[in-house]
């Protein structure tokens, strides 16, 4: 009885085995053949469909975010000289909705800001975190922005207290500040989208040379 069981149980093994192996093959076959059945014109077509789609996606967003600086300092003279009533515009004035240009104050509020930041960002202590792009690729962010915003707020408040300048400084210069920081998003916009556009250029040439 034993040796009968043992030989039934080889069995067993040797057909399970037998059908695993059969499996495999089956499956390597399968996706062998869907691989040669994908031609060089559908892997073109859908990198077309991919590149139109996000092409057009990109520059609805770039016309968004191009038009909202100049939106924000529109509708911020609406609101506080005419107090968002329509039937006032027909007393407008341009010049409450034009940008000064020529004060200084606002660009070294903006660019000492921005520069502080900087600063801090090279010298606090960092947590380094590592993420992975949907490209596969790794991403290294420093994660001290927050502790240097911190202290970017402390000194402007020291600033004000101990009378370097004007406690009223960012509220006298508000719409200043506005016009400045929508030129500056405005010209990072524009370089984040051209860029973007070479990348992908590149992108799709080393795919057309690797097909």
């Amino acid at each position: 009885m034993a040796v009968t069981m043992r030989a039934n149980i080889v069995r067993r093994r040797s057909l399970s085995n037998h059908t695993n192996n059969l499996l495999s093959t089956n499956l390597l076959s399968t996706n062998g053949n869907r691989r040669s059945s994908i031609s060089q014109k559908d892997i073109d077509y859908i990198q077309n469909v991919l590149s139109r789609t996000k092409q057009v996606s990109c520059q609805l967003i770039l016309l968004f975010m191009v038009l909202l600086p100049v939106f924000i300092h529109a509708y911020y003279p609406f609101i506080s000289t005419y107090h968002g009533k329509f039937s006032k515009l027909s007393k407008i004035r341009l010049n409450a909705f034009l940008p000064v240009f020529r004060r200084l104050t606002p660009y070294v509020i903006v660019f000492s800001t921005i520069l502080l930041q900087f600063l801090f960002f090279w010298l606090l202590p960092a947590s380094v975190n590592i993420y992975r792009t949907q490209a596969n690729q790794l991403f290294r962010q420093h994660c001290n922005a927050f502790s240097g915003l911190l202290l970017n707020a402390l000194v402007f408040g020291l600033g004000a207290a101990f009378r370097w300048y004007s406690p009223t400084l960012i509220f006298d210069n508000w719409s200043g500040i506005m016009v400045v920081m929508g030129m500056l998003s405005t010209i990072v916009v524009l370089w984040q989208y051209y860029a973007q556009v070479e990348n992908d250029k590149d992108d799709e040439c080393k795919l057309k040379k690797k097909f």
